[in-house]
């Protein structure tokens, strides 16, 4: 229940859908697996997946918790890697076409003009 006011509007009605449907009398899983079926996010999917899986094993939902927050810690970072390996490749043409010339300008102008007196 007190999830339900953390979260967003959306994921929040969603979530006091899945209490109500529990309450009047459905399963935990079947309520869970529902709100899996309806939602877009991969992340909310795959969490959903592995609660339902956990309950019915009968497995430590802290544990489960836990390595559930680990992969999607682990995820975020590489796409963070990923999306910072694009970067420095655009950035890498300012700096070859821009920034070199003109600083090769300014290392020959010196001699060129040196020469020329």
């Amino acid at each position: 229940r007190r999830v339900r006011h953390v979260v967003g509007p959306e994921l929040g009605s969603q979530l006091g859908n899945v209490l109500s449907e529990i309450e009047n009398g459905s399963s935990v899983s079947r309520a869970l697996l529902k709100l899996r079926d309806l939602t877009k996010s991969r992340q909310l999917a795959r969490l959903l997946d592995t609660l339902v899986s956990a309950m019915e094993r009968g497995a430590p939902l802290s544990t489960t918790l836990r390595e559930q927050a680990r992969d999607l810690r682990d995820e975020a970072r590489s796409q963070l890697m990923e999306s910072g390996g694009k970067q420095e490749i655009a950035m890498l043409f300012p700096v070859v076409f821009v920034i070199l010339p003109v600083t090769v300008v300014f290392a020959l102008y010196p001699g060129l003009v040196a020469l020329r007196i």
